[in-house]
């Protein structure tokens, strides 16, 4: 107790960012200011000097007003590098969405072409038609090896 004499100093050595430690204040005073049992979640510096999440719950009783500190650390951890993954996930997706639709207008506008050239007259453009399939079939081509690049399926048995 010599070394957290009081509430104040506990403060100032659990959050020693002044902008951290005035909002974890603030969060703290609500938290035992509330009627009900609630509860915050916040990073506190310990005695070691590491920093450490902390579930911090509020209970009252009578005229009193407890608090309890569950050590959510490796928790919290866990749960921000699955935000990040989920973060990564979405941009993967984005990218991917966006680099294939792509190709894909050009093989519509190819294939519209291809369909309003048909209608004129079949015999004189069996030349366009055979380029356009080419260009067709490249555009293809690439997708897949796109597609085979970005998005890799795993081995399977038939395969080998």
């Amino acid at each position: 107790l010599h070394e957290v004499p009081d509430e104040t100093a506990w403060m100032r050595q659990a959050w020693p960012q002044a902008d951290y430690q005035q909002w974890a204040v603030e969060q703290w005073h609500m938290l035992l200011d509330k009627g009900d049992s609630s509860e915050i979640t916040v990073r506190i510096r310990c005695k070691s000097g590491a920093d450490r999440w902390f579930c911090v719950r509020s209970a009252h009783w009578q005229d009193y007003k407890f608090a309890t500190f569950e050590d959510i650390h490796e928790l919290e951890q866990a749960r921000q590098q699955l935000t990040e993954g989920d973060r990564l996930k979405d941009n993967l997706f984005s990218m991917l969405s966006h680099d294939l639709r792509s190709p894909f207008h050009s093989v519509l506008g190819l294939t519209h072409l291809i369909a309003t050239v048909i209608e004129t007259d079949a015999k004189a453009v069996a030349e366009p038609v055979r380029e356009y399939v080419g260009l067709i079939e490249s555009i293809v081509g690439m997708l897949c090896k796109c597609s085979t690049n970005c998005c890799p399926l795993p081995v399977t048995a038939t395969d080998r």
